[in-house]
């Protein structure tokens, strides 16, 4: 970290941004870098890919997300954190401007690292075995000796939670707890956060997990389960399906199921998968061959433009199937 903290006390000028879609924890690492520099003095810019997640409007209260407008360009920089992810690529057009620029390059990011280009990154805060990104950026800002303010904190808690599933999933270990446990001494509420995230919703959204439930179908003797879910359907049906961790959860809970999938066909025809796994299935490599990523248990795909969802669900069923 001493490197990420040189190029940091040397820089004016700070761009902070995540991947595509961005979730809880990139958002929330995002937030909390944000407040590390302010508090630090920096000139310091959110800028990621898109819109953020309605979900998480609560960190917008304190932390800027622009979006990136690709006839204007990202800002000049002295040093750009890019968080929850360590492939350009998964920042779309703006991940292309980043890496033609001529500031120095951050990753902090989680997920393993398959392999890096040449020059693209600086220095890194890289470790696959943390629970999530957030908590790197907290280590990070203890490091540094800065007290972070609540709605940092907050930020912090609601990543750790994200990527943990609220702490059931197999990797909130202990350092995921004994950092959850500070922030909770230094003042964030976990019940008044999870209302803010999931207890939100419009009244469309239990109508989109019903259609996504009413669409599922058993494979591999029950070991796999798989729904998808058109942009026609949602319609139809008055629904909307923002987020599918429910969907995910409920399919997950099958005593017969090891490894879940849920195809979502975005606004504009694209399609999104979520993957999930319980013990056996190495999600992340399925996710991998398909030009996706994330972790063995958790990981998701965003496949190419033209790519139909019947062509996907295609494509999926015959990885998890094998």
């Amino acid at each position: 970290m001493e490197t990420v903290a040189t190029l940091l006390a040397n820089a004016e000028k700070v761009l902070i941004t995540g991947h595509v879609k961005a979730d809880g924890d990139c958002l929330g690492t995002e937030s909390v870098l944000f407040h590390l520099c302010k508090a630090m003095g920096k000139d310091v810019r959110v800028m990621n890919p898109d819109a953020p997640d309605s979900r998480f409007a609560f960190l917008a209260e304190y932390c800027d997300f622009e979006v990136f407008d690709q006839e204007v360009g990202i800002p000049t920089f002295d040093l750009a954190f890019v968080c929850d992810c360590s492939v350009l690529s998964r920042l779309g057009a703006l991940g292309v401007e980043l890496a033609a620029a001529s500031g120095n390059r951050v990753v902090v990011d989680h997920h393993p690292l398959d392999q890096a280009e040449p020059g693209l990154w600086q220095a890194m805060i890289l470790e696959p075995t943390a629970a999530a990104s957030g908590l790197l950026a907290v280590r990070f800002a203890e490091h540094l000796g800065v007290e972070l303010p609540l709605p940092a904190l907050e930020a912090a808690f609601a990543a750790i939670a994200a990527d943990t599933g609220w702490f059931k999933y197999s990797n909130a270990d202990s350092p995921a707890w004994e950092c959850a446990a500070k922030l909770v001494e230094g003042g964030v509420v976990p019940d008044t956060l999870y209302r803010a995230i999931h207890q939100n919703s419009l009244q469309e959204h239990p109508k989109g997990i019903g259609l996504a439930l009413s669409n599922v179908e058993y494979f591999s003797e029950g070991r796999v389960a798989m729904t998808k879910i058109s942009q026609a359907e949602l319609q139809s049906a008055g629904a909307i399906l923002d987020d599918t961790d429910e969907v995910l959860d409920i399919l997950r809970a099958v005593k017969t199921v090891d490894a879940v999938a849920v195809l979502l066909e975005r606004t504009g025809g694209s399609v999104k998968a979520s993957l999930r796994s319980k013990v056996d299935t190495d999600v992340r490599a399925i996710a991998t061959r398909l030009g996706g990523g994330g972790h063995v248990r958790a990981s998701g795909i965003s496949f190419q433009e033209g790519v139909s969802l019947e062509e996907a669900w295609d494509l999926l069923r015959r990885e998890l199937c094998i």
